[in-house]
């Protein structure tokens, strides 16, 4: 779960990225990167591609590259693991903490759910465009 959720996580990243004309496709042998060329955190971003646990070494290290990337573009940067990657001895504190969002399973609905209608924007306007010409 945890391997996909990053996976997931890196390739919604990416897609963000991808959408600025100002982005670029970085590559690093330990992290991946989702860059936006803009001067936003949240949108220049790596990840560490190792699930396993991370020493200070290896924090500053990775901190040291990825700025290293960074610096030249004159954008900053986040770089995101998840909880309890960061080997507790390292005296890294976290900027943020997110909370999980797995569950075994949910809960019944508290309120009946309302009905739910599903169209197809695109081919309903066209469909009226038909009919008006």
């Amino acid at each position: 779960m945890i391997a996909d959720t990053r996976k997931i996580f890196v390739s919604t990243s990416q897609g963000y990225a991808d959408a600025f004309p100002s982005g670029e496709q970085l590559t690093h042998p330990e992290i991946d990167i989702a860059f936006a060329g803009i001067a936003v955190p949240l949108f220049n971003l790596a990840f560490p591609k190792s699930s396993g646990m991370l020493r200070r070494a290896d924090m500053e290290r990775l901190l040291e590259e990825f700025g290293n990337i960074l610096a030249p573009r004159g954008v900053p940067g986040l770089l995101l693991v998840r909880n309890g990657q960061i080997a507790e001895d390292t005296g890294i504190e976290a900027m943020f903490r997110m909370p999980g969002m797995v569950a075994g399973e949910l809960l019944p609905p508290k309120r009946k759910l309302g009905e739910l209608v599903i169209r197809d924007w695109l081919r309903e306007r066209r469909w009226r465009k038909r009919l008006r010409g």
